[in-house]
């Protein structure tokens, strides 16, 4: 799937933090990502979906 989003580097800056620090804060927390409805798989889709925001190509 191809998304394009206008938006500036600061708030990809912020993003990415934010999704950094939830995954950290989720990791090893089965009883927590349960309590949001989550799992391992969608804590893992959430890693690979902050991966490709900080691999993705910018263009201003």
């Amino acid at each position: 799937m191809k998304v394009t989003i206008e938006t500036t580097p600061k708030e990809i800056e912020i993003i990415q933090t934010t999704l950094t620090r939830l995954v950290n804060e989720l990791k090893g927390k089965p009883d927590v990502l349960a309590k949001w409805g989550l799992n391992q798989i969608d804590l893992g889709r959430i890693e690979r979906f902050r991966d490709t925001i900080r691999t993705a190509p910018l263009t201003e």
